[in-house]
């Protein structure tokens, strides 16, 4: 079956991406274009989103804004287009943050809200949370993020099982607000909670900022080494990676005098395990923080 294949190639490299293998920018580039020459509407827009998601996770923001606007935001009537452009909003609102376009940004934020509720649209709310929670941590004060974010998490519980829940990602998210906020000791709870169901899965473009807020945590509550390593360890596995500051951390980033942008190329090929790794000693350090 051509549809099964292609649409099994398009979930390819979006995990790819979620595993942070740089190979998925030339994954992704080839699917797209076999995508966008599909006669369905689904696989085009399904394919323009996991290029503008491989695109954003890799610091290309103005590549991957230009592919959310290839298509018209009225699309065609039926299920399939509701969900497709509905995630397709939920990207470009993420595109238009990561370049700074705060109004791009609002605009395709008031399109996504606006979808989430039409009928008969069965779209998994993770990425449109996963967006509405970025925006509000890049673009609200800490205090009134806290609350937007916190607001997302408790939505994703109430909607999921665990098991099939992403409100783990936006508890790190979470973590990183309340530490903006002056709220430490808050944030690590957070913290511990997201990367503890982060420490068994493999992705790793979610889990990977927590490390970021650990080592900014561990620094303030007194643990001046450990937050160093930290910092230092996510920020040369990222630069190996190709990979800029994660999408609402770059000022952060830049104000603990390291440079957000992304490397011209990766230097080292992708291994899983360093990843992993990384995530189990932000996870092991907060909890040697909270006895």
């Amino acid at each position: 079956d051509p549809d099964a294949h292609l649409e099994a190639r398009i979930i390819e490299a979006r995990v790819m991406s979620w595993m942070l293998d740089p190979d998925a920018l030339t994954r992704a580039a080839q699917v797209f274009a076999d995508a966008s020459a599909a006669d369905d509407l689904h696989y085009q827009l399904h394919g323009a989103t996991m290029l503008a998601e491989v695109l954003i996770t890799w610091g290309r923001y103005e590549d991957a804004a230009q592919v959310c606007t290839r298509f018209d935001a009225a699309g065609s009537p039926g299920e399939p287009a509701h969900a497709d452009l509905t995630r397709l909003a939920a990207v470009h609102c993420l595109a238009e943050l990561a370049r700074a376009d705060l109004a791009g940004a609002a605009e395709a934020k008031s399109r996504l809200l606006d979808r989430l509720g039409y009928p008969h649209n069965y779209i998994h709310h993770a990425l449109p949370r996963m967006a509405t929670a970025l925006y509000s941590l890049a673009t609200t004060p800490p205090e009134l993020a806290c609350t937007a974010i916190a607001g997302a998490v408790t939505d994703l519980s109430a909607r999921y099982p665990q098991t099939v829940s992403c409100a783990y990602w936006l508890q790190l998210l979470l973590a990183e607000a309340a530490r903006r906020a002056g709220r430490p000791r808050e944030a690590l709870d957070h913290l511990i909670d997201g990367l503890e169901q982060s420490v068994d899965r493999s992705d790793y473009s979610k889990s990977l900022p927590g490390v970021l807020t650990a080592g900014w945590l561990a620094t303030e509550l007194g643990e001046h080494a450990a937050g160093q390593n930290l910092v230092g360890e996510w920020d040369l596995l990222r630069r190996r990676l190709g990979l800029p500051a994660p999408l609402g951390y770059a000022e952060a980033v830049r104000a603990a005098g390291l440079d957000p942008n992304a490397p011209a190329e990766p230097s080292a090929p992708w291994d899983g395990r360093q990843l992993e790794a990384l995530v189990n000693t932000a996870y092991h350090a907060m909890l040697r923080l909270a006895h």
